[in-house]
């Protein structure tokens, strides 16, 4: 997992991987062996703390709070293999107006930026293609969990 220690620095020189590094949230795999059963004691112990989040696309489908313990406690460690824990997220929360469905209402709110980027790099490590791709801000109501904008619990900004 490129959270893991050392695994950017495969791809990047020492200065640059941790500079990248210590933007991640840590993640933890719930493979079927022990360090997955290690994650999964962690967060059974201490739920509000992670987010279990299943490796598939699409939003929506991540697990909060107490409900991570059922979960987990429901699953086969195969089946487990298919989520990854990772760290929450505890944002900066102000105060804004929404407008929905051409609706407005005033709420505490947190805000997304995401920036992507192409990396490309031969096995040697000459880099190819290094750029921004785009970038994403969104917003969405402070109690709302999971959120995105196809789902419809984010708006753009």
């Amino acid at each position: 997992m490129l959270t893991d220690p050392g695994e950017v620095e495969l791809y990047l020189p020492a200065a640059d991987a941790a500079v990248v590094s210590s933007k991640y949230m840590p993640q933890r795999s719930l493979a079927p062996n022990a360090d997955g059963d290690a994650a999964a004691a962690a967060a059974t112990a201490s739920p509000d703390a992670w987010v279990l989040k299943p490796q598939r696309e699409g939003g929506g489908n991540s697990v909060y709070g107490a409900v991570v313990v059922t979960a987990l406690a429901c699953m086969s460690p195969t089946e487990r293999g298919g989520w990854v824990l990772m760290r929450s997220i505890y944002p900066v929360r102000g105060q804004s107006v929404v407008v929905r469905d051409s609706a407005g209402g005033a709420g505490e709110v947190v805000s997304e930026l995401r920036v992507f980027g192409t990396y490309l790099a031969t096995a040697a490590g000459k880099v190819t293609l290094n750029e921004t791709t785009g970038t994403l801000f969104r917003r969405k109501l402070a109690d709302a969990e999971d959120g995105g904008v196809a789902v419809g619990v984010a708006v753009l900004d």
